[in-house]
């Protein structure tokens, strides 16, 4: 039995090509992105930003995984950000 953890690091970012943030309510998804860019955005926005972290277990789960989201208050468009494959 694997014991070891994975994180999986998110963030809220706009997935359409609508600047109009009004209207992209709809286009706005939590995407899964690489530790460089998650620390990177984290800089970038000091000690405002705001994580949420989520614990899943493999018995409640069948994963054992540390997910933390990034919900800045400027949301970025996902073309600005390193997904993770």
């Amino acid at each position: 039995m694997n014991s070891a953890t994975t994180t999986r690091f998110l963030v809220v970012a706009y997935t359409g090509n609508n600047s109009d943030s009004e209207c992209s309510g709809d286009q706005i998804d939590t995407i899964e992105i690489t530790e460089g860019c998650f620390k990177g955005l984290m800089n970038r926005e000091g000690e405002e930003a705001i994580i949420q972290k989520d614990v899943y277990t493999v018995f409640d789960n069948g994963v054992s995984q540390i997910c933390l989201t990034l919900d800045l208050d400027q949301w970025p468009y996902v073309t600005e950000l390193e997904l993770v494959a």
